[in-house]
């Protein structure tokens, strides 16, 4: 069996949201994971979207409650939870990404112990 190369994979994404007066909002979220390396792509791509979609969440709340106020009243206050069922949708897609992970790992240590008994042998 070939051996699996694991590789951390880390993703980070930032927007920043002008408020006036020189004033800006940074938002930002970032998200790292182990995983076998041909699982490389697959895994990347669904970290970066679970990050801009974290910081975008963030920016669309801050958005709904503050863009009705006048330029002088806006400031940024912590941000409202998202509602339950957006909650549980992250939640579910952070799990499957976690356990996918998680599973990959055990995968690949398994082979691994596999090789070196049958080199043992």
């Amino acid at each position: 069996m070939e051996k699996q190369n694991n590789v951390e994979i880390a993703r980070s994404f930032s927007r920043k949201v002008n408020i006036g007066n020189y004033q800006t909002l940074d938002f930002f979220c970032s998200a790292k994971m182990e995983v076998a390396e041909k699982d490389f792509k697959k895994t990347s791509v669904k970290l970066d979207k679970l990050v801009q979609g974290e910081v975008e969440l963030s920016v669309r709340n801050w958005q709904m409650e503050n863009m009705a106020k006048p330029k002088e009243e806006l400031t940024y206050e912590p941000i409202k939870p998202p509602t339950k069922e957006e909650a549980e949708a992250l939640d579910r897609e952070t799990e499957r990404i976690i356990a996918e992970g998680i599973s990959n790992q055990e995968k690949a240590k398994l082979e691994e112990a596999e090789n070196k008994k049958v080199v043992e042998e």
